[in-house]
């Protein structure tokens, strides 16, 4: 099972979007050791597969760019994530 979530700030601003195969608890940890600054972790979505999860990703990643003028949330690297 995929967790597809993204890494919130106050105020509903969203400073990365991302997928795991892991525990998401687990993944939340990671990031935080990483220096990423963010205030708490919502999963949006389950999904089955791998190939699911990152179809999820990129669309989420669209969607972000769309209302953003093009860019990408503060972590996200590049346009699949």
């Amino acid at each position: 099972m995929w967790s597809c979530y993204h890494l919130m700030r106050t105020g509903g601003v969203t400073v990365y979007i991302g997928i795991t195969s892991r525990s998401p608890t687990a993944r939340e940890t990671e990031h935080r050791l990483e220096g990423k600054m963010f205030t708490y972790q919502t999963v949006k979505e389950l999904k089955y597969t791998e190939v699911a999860a990152r179809q999820w990703e990129r669309l989420e990643l669209a969607e972000y760019r769309r209302s953003h003028n093009g860019q990408n949330p503060l972590y996200n690297n590049d346009s699949d994530g």
